[in-house]
């Protein structure tokens, strides 16, 4: 018995130092962003200048090509990635109509 007791003191221990240790990492950080200055004006250019950038056409847009880097060598990468662009869009679509989940920060993609 005293074998199992130990291991399970042992077990006990090692499991609250390792919370311990995560409260304190997580406090740690809360305590640095507390001393966070506020973004500067040129931050808030940045990204603007990118949020408006214009979206590349299909033919253009690399992402499309790596959607598409599984397909079979006779068909064509950009076409599968296109399709599969569609497929994720969908499946946006229904996260957010179903679970009711702001996507206004999401990215889109292909921009």
């Amino acid at each position: 018995m005293s074998v199992a007791r130990r291991i399970v003191t042992l077990t006990g221990k090692a499991l609250l130092g390792i919370v311990i240790v995560i409260i304190s990492a997580y406090g740690l950080l809360l305590l640095v962003n507390l001393n966070d200055a506020e973004p500067s004006t040129l931050t808030y250019e940045l990204r603007q200048s990118y949020e408006s950038r214009p979206a590349p056409e299909d033919s253009e847009n690399a992402f499309l090509v790596v959607l598409g880097f599984s397909a079979l060598p006779e068909d064509d990468p950009l076409t599968m990635g296109i399709a599969r662009r569609k497929i994720h869009e969908t499946l946006l679509y229904w996260r957010v109509a179903i679970f009711r989940v702001d996507d206004s920060r999401l990215p889109r993609l292909g921009h």
